[in-house]
């Protein structure tokens, strides 16, 4: 026993596997070291500097702690840590973020904590990214409102994009696309083949095609792109057809104003008072349907009076009826020669002349001088 650990060598039939170094020896603690310390053939089992290793399924780089084995070697698959509480789930392990989704997913022991809680009713937690939970108005995906101080859309920024560079009414928090392009803007006409998002919706040149060959597509007004009979200026078909073959948002048979006449035979099915039974009036409205406006059969049409003299008053037996003055015309009719402007109501009685001037019924009514003597 030459190094005096109890145990003879081998060389002379004892147990001592190595002779020469006191620490190996039967019954010796076993290490990870490539070196069979206690002389039973196995170079590790049993080592007492072995590690924990533990399954990592998910390969989010967290274990199992149910699944915890010890070897001189970590095996394929496995961390030396155990501190995953869900190793079916990477979304799952003490470094995520908690969502409000009755999962614990960062393992603390708690599921949805305080900050899950949507304490201003908006539809988003704390743990959502709203960034003030007291604003209903201040919530992710929030309106930014210009000019207000705050950070409406939780983006960490206050205010940004609110100047409208282009001038057409609309900023970038507004929805402007391309806001150094006036043409372009939410809302705007949607221009064919053009290659811009002109209304900011996201799409280009969207519905520029004409799919029925009509010569209209869905931008240029047709509200049926599949049937051809659809088109803006389309002819309506006669009163028992639901469909609205113009594409002026009425259907023919329909009678939205409740007149007694549909759409298809009144030419204002918005106004109850025009059809084409309705009598005409001087409003600027074609009343009774008949292609006319403020025509002279009108019921409140006035009579007015040629003033061919242009004296200021009318010949009452040249007349003309209208909704509206005509030129020439006057609503007086006092005037008893319209041929002579120096003769009307408003003229001086000229004595003698054989004239009635002033249009009062009697020629040359002037007061006679007083001749006579008395004696």
């Amino acid at each position: 026993d030459e190094d005096d650990d109890g145990h003879v060598d081998s060389y002379f039939d004892g147990d001592d596997c190595d002779d020469g170094n006191s620490s190996i020896h039967p019954g010796a603690d076993e290490y990870c070291d490539s070196i069979d310390h206690n002389c039973d053939g196995d170079l590790a089992e049993g080592a007492v500097d072995q590690e924990a290793y533990y399954s990592d399924r998910d390969d989010d780089g967290y274990g199992d702690p149910t699944s915890g084995n010890e070897a001189c070697s970590q095996p394929d698959d496995t961390v030396t840590n155990d501190l995953d509480c869900d190793d079916t789930n990477p979304q799952v392990k003490p470094t995520a973020i908690e969502i409000c989704d009755e999962i614990d997913n960062n393992c603390d022991g708690e599921i949805d904590d305080a900050t899950c809680e949507d304490v201003d009713g908006d539809g988003y937690s704390e743990s959502d990214g709203d960034c003030d939970d007291d604003d209903a108005t201040i919530h992710p995906g929030a309106e930014e409102v210009c000019d207000n101080g705050m950070d409406d859309n939780c983006d960490s920024r206050t205010d940004e994009d609110c100047d409208d560079r282009d001038g057409d009414g609309f900023t970038e928090a507004e929805g402007d696309c391309d806001d150094d392009d006036a043409g372009v803007y939410p809302g705007a006409e949607e221009v064919c083949d053009n290659g811009k998002d002109d209304d900011c919706d996201g799409d280009t040149d969207e519905d520029c095609e004409d799919l029925d060959g009509d010569g209209y597509s869905v931008s240029d007004g047709d509200c049926d792109d599949g049937d051809p009979a659809f088109h803006p200026g389309a002819e309506e078909s006669d009163c028992t057809d639901p469909g609205d073959y113009n594409c002026d948002g009425v259907v023919g048979y329909e009678d939205a104003d409740a007149d007694g006449w549909a759409a298809c035979e009144d030419c204002d099915d918005s106004n109850g008072g025009v059809s084409p039974d309705a009598t005409e009036v001087c409003n600027a409205v074609d009343d009774d349907c008949d292609g006319d406006v403020d025509e002279d059969d009108s019921v409140d049409a006035s009579t007015w009076y040629r003033d061919f003299d242009e004296d200021g008053y009318g010949n009452k037996d040249s007349t003309d009826i209208d909704c509206y003055q005509p030129s020439g015309y006057l609503a007086d009719d006092t005037d008893c020669d319209d041929t002579d402007s120096s003769v009307n109501p408003g003229a001086e009685e000229v004595c003698d002349d054989g004239v009635d001037n002033n249009c009062s019924g009697s020629e040359g009514d002037c007061e006679e001088e007083d001749t006579s003597t008395d004696t």
